[in-house]
């Protein structure tokens, strides 16, 4: 799982899930009802504007409020 703002200029910048422009609970939502997958992983490559540890708590946290 990923999460991306779009901007103006239609590019995509890397965020930490559940902060951008996904719709993750349709997403979720799917998975759990059609492949009741045993994991579901955030990718996180890390970016540079922000603390990587603060965006892993924040993407874990908004992965719960999902499920």
């Amino acid at each position: 799982m990923k999460d991306y703002k779009i901007q103006e200029d239609k590019s995509f910048k890397d965020v930490a899930f559940g902060v951008g422009d996904l719709d993750h609970k349709k997403i979720v939502d799917t998975a759990l009802k059609f492949n009741n997958p045993e994991w579901l992983i955030i990718e996180w490559e890390g970016f540079e504007d922000g603390n990587d540890l603060e965006a892993v708590k924040i993407s874990l946290d908004n992965l719960k409020k999902l499920l």
